[in-house]
């Protein structure tokens, strides 16, 4: 957990954990570079407590103080709480890694969030409806049991005619990994409360086998100007990114083309295509 507050990011706990087990020292700073190394930690350095087994009490403290010259070590000093701050810095790095160890330890709240939108690795879902608000003979709701079991209806609950069932078995397959990009929008609250009194462009609610659902709401963005269609027409909507909620009053940026695109298909989509 974050600060516990939120689920934490994997791939950064990992990370944070391969450092504490494979860290090692290289070999003491230089004498004429400890007061650089020592003034780099008081100005800038990152102070890491790391706690076993009695919670209330770390059992060593790095503090971090910048990087060598050569771009392969990192510079920390070790303290050991009840018995003080060493007094050399070492210079230490970690076997088979090329880069900087302080770039593991970063602080801001939101980069260490989870991140996973729409996660099911073994589909564990039997429900996705999708609505396009602004145009809803698109919105389309997909009802699986398992195999070739799948019912695609419109929104006014009518079967979808001639039913391609390979399609409709990728697309089920698309939600087992969905991200968002980051928690960070750049927006003041004054732009997040904007953002929440709109209609979105789009909802999507998975029903999981437990029978929790699960919704996210996207907002297109203007054209940034960066892409246009055959004809050398500009992209109404940002092709890289949209904003997106869960419901909880926090706004978030999603990648559009390369993430939730795919997910964004009106109900057309999956009729076969009779005749050539």
């Amino acid at each position: 957990m974050v600060n516990g507050k939120h689920l934490a990011k994997d791939h950064a706990v990992r990370l944070l954990l391969e450092a504490f087990k494979n860290i090692k020292i290289k070999g003491p700073v230089p004498k004429k570079m400890q007061p650089t190394v020592f003034s780099n930690a008081a100005s800038s350095g990152k102070k890491i407590e790391i706690y076993t087994t009695d919670k209330n009490k770390p059992e060593k403290i790095w503090i971090s103080a910048g990087n060598t010259s050569d771009h392969h070590g990192d510079y920390f000093i070790l303290e050991i709480p009840g018995q003080g701050i060493s007094p050399e810095p070492f210079v230490v790095d970690m076997p088979m890694f090329a880069g900087f160890l302080t770039a593991r330890f970063f602080t801001f709240e939101n980069d260490w969030r989870y991140s996973g939108v729409f996660e099911y690795p073994n589909l564990e879902f039997n429900k996705i409806e999708v609505k396009q608000n602004f145009r809803p003979e698109e919105s389309f709701s997909l009802k699986w049991e398992g195999e070739n079991n799948i019912v695609v209806k419109n929104a006014k609950g009518d079967l979808v005619n001639y039913l391609d069932t390979f399609i409709a078995k990728d697309y089920i397959l698309r939600y087992k990994k969905i991200h968002l990009e980051t928690y960070n929008n750049y927006l003041d609250a004054h732009g997040i409360d904007s953002v929440l009194n709109l209609t979105p462009h789009w909802e999507i609610i998975v029903t999981e086998n437990s029978g929790e659902k699960k919704k996210v709401e996207l907002f297109h963005l203007p054209g940034n100007g960066n892409y246009h269609d055959f004809e050398g027409n500009e992209f109404v909507y940002n092709q890289d990114v949209m904003l997106g909620t869960m419901g909880n009053g926090e706004v978030f940026k999603v990648q559009y083309s390369a993430v939730f695109k795919p997910l964004l298909v009106p109900l057309n989509y999956f009729e076969k295509v009779i005749g050539g």
